[in-house]
């Protein structure tokens, strides 16, 4: 399924918001959350947004916004 900005910007902000909310979360937490609310059909276009916000990847898209999980669990930058 093709993305609209405004969908992934939407989808992006939830991630946001749930990790505001929870601190830091696996992965697989993040997409079943993402999923089970309407928003993505599969677990890569969260998977593509989280990589695009953290430096430490390929994807980065230049705004830091998620820290790598060295311990699985993704977060917030400080």
């Amino acid at each position: 399924m093709e993305y609209t900005k405004a969908q992934i910007d939407e989808i992006k902000a939830k991630i946001v918001y749930t990790l505001d909310e929870n601190g830091e979360m696996r992965f697989g937490k993040l997409a079943k959350i993402i999923i089970h609310s309407g928003m993505a059909d599969s677990s890569f276009i969260v998977q593509k947004i989280l990589k695009r916000g953290c430096v430490e990847y390929k994807e980065f898209d230049g705004t830091e916004l998620f820290v790598s999980p060295k311990t699985g669990y993704w977060k917030l930058i400080d």
